[in-house]
């Protein structure tokens, strides 16, 4: 017969880009375990699912290429000659967060009168937010930024002085 699942998958050593994943190999049904598949589901901007086959003798996996706060789900099954096994129950763990690597898009001032602008942006490309994004930081009008959260895509400053140049900036923060 085909073997069992393999058991007592674990997530080690857990980064914003890599992971261990770990499992204890099955009953081999007296059939010798040749390898175990191993499946993972990651968004489509990444590539879409993931298979890959190891050797029966490892009973760990290094998977690098991941992308910073994304939700996985790994599945593993073991393979003998006779066939493959059922997959494991998913496992779903979710890599470390880093500070985006992109930035808001569109950023624009509007003139609303002589003292207020209007910032507005779009937010971050979402291969590129590197997690969830909390909060925005606009600067411009003092070194201090002003904090808003992550649902608010515009900012209207007032009380400004008449005739003078601002730079405004937008930093998305995870």
């Amino acid at each position: 017969d085909v073997p069992d699942t393999p058991v007592n998958i674990n997530v080690t050593d857990l980064t914003s880009r890599n992971l261990t994943l770990t499992w204890t190999e099955p009953f081999d049904n007296y059939a010798s375990i040749l390898g175990y598949r191993v499946f993972y589901t990651r968004p489509s901007f990444l590539g879409g699912d993931v298979n890959l086959t190891v050797d029966g003798a490892v009973e760990e996996l290094i998977i690098d290429d991941l992308h910073p706060g994304v939700t996985y789900e790994f599945l593993i099954l073991a393979f003998n000659k006779k066939g493959n096994g059922n997959y494991s129950d998913p496992i779903t763990i979710a890599t470390l967060e880093e500070e985006p690597a992109g930035f808001p898009q569109n950023l624009s001032g509007v003139i609303i009168n002589s003292t207020a602008i209007s910032v507005t942006w779009e937010p971050v490309l979402a291969n590129e937010t590197n997690g969830i994004i909390t909060m925005y930081s606009v600067i411009g009008i003092t070194e201090n930024p002003f904090i808003v959260n992550d649902t608010v895509l515009s900012v209207l400053f007032t009380e400004l002085k008449e005739d003078f140049m601002y730079n405004f900036s937008v930093r998305a923060h995870t």
